[in-house]
């Protein structure tokens, strides 16, 4: 997993789209966001993340229950 930072206004309750790949890409932007909005910026990095493996498949041989044969 890549590390990545992002940008969030103060006190906002939206989600953020935006992915920085550096630190510095990401505090540039809170930077330029704070003198356009003249709000507080905060720069949040990951940290890690949950995710679902992959489950194992099986395959089962039903013609091993019809002795060799299938019932068709």
């Amino acid at each position: 997993m890549k590390p990545f930072w992002i940008v969030m206004r103060d006190k906002a309750e939206t989600f953020v789209s935006k992915r920085h790949p550096t630190f510095e890409e990401a505090q540039l932007e809170s930077v330029r966001l704070c003198r356009k909005e003249g709000v507080r910026f905060y720069v949040l990095g990951t940290v890690g993340c949950a995710e679902i493996e992959e489950r194992p498949v099986a395959w089962r041989d039903a013609s091993v229950e019809f002795h060799g044969s299938p019932p068709f």
